[in-house]
């Protein structure tokens, strides 16, 4: 599995699980070079949401996904295995993205850790230097 910063653009409308990525996009060239060897590709930078199965460079399919931005998505590869030879076997793995939702309670031992970070990290968070200024010599 590659995991890579860049990523692709998508055309249309989209929901988590479409492919509708944008033609010649960046993230499509790379994938047509990555090794057959490589199973799945997860992506990001662009934040945008797609999970398609585009051909690797020996025209098998493999799963290439990004999960959106900022938490909203999870991208979830179940991929499975082949014991005897260690092999994926990507015609019975699949891919997802699921949306994450803020209805979920705190954990409260995870919230007490960033509620101290918060706290701690308070007199940092004044600024630093005037918001707008003339540069010299404009």
């Amino acid at each position: 599995v590659v995991v890579i910063h860049q990523g692709d653009s998508t055309v249309g409308a989209n929901g988590p699980n479409d492919c509708n990525l944008a033609a010649n996009g960046a993230l499509s060239a790379i994938n047509a070079g990555v090794s057959a060897n490589v199973d799945a590709i997860i992506s990001g930078h662009t934040h945008t949401q797609y999970n398609c199965q585009l051909p690797d460079p020996k025209g098998q399919l493999r799963t290439v996904i990004q999960s959106l931005s900022f938490g909203r998505l999870l991208s979830v590869l179940d991929l499975r295995i082949n014991t005897k030879s260690g092999d994926v076997q990507r015609d019975v793995s699949t891919a997802r993205n699921e949306i994450v939702t803020r209805t979920v309670r705190p954990d409260p031992a995870v919230q007490a850790i960033v509620s101290e970070a918060v706290a701690k990290s308070a007199p940092m968070a004044r600024p630093r230097g005037p918001k707008c200024s003339t540069i010299p010599g404009t």
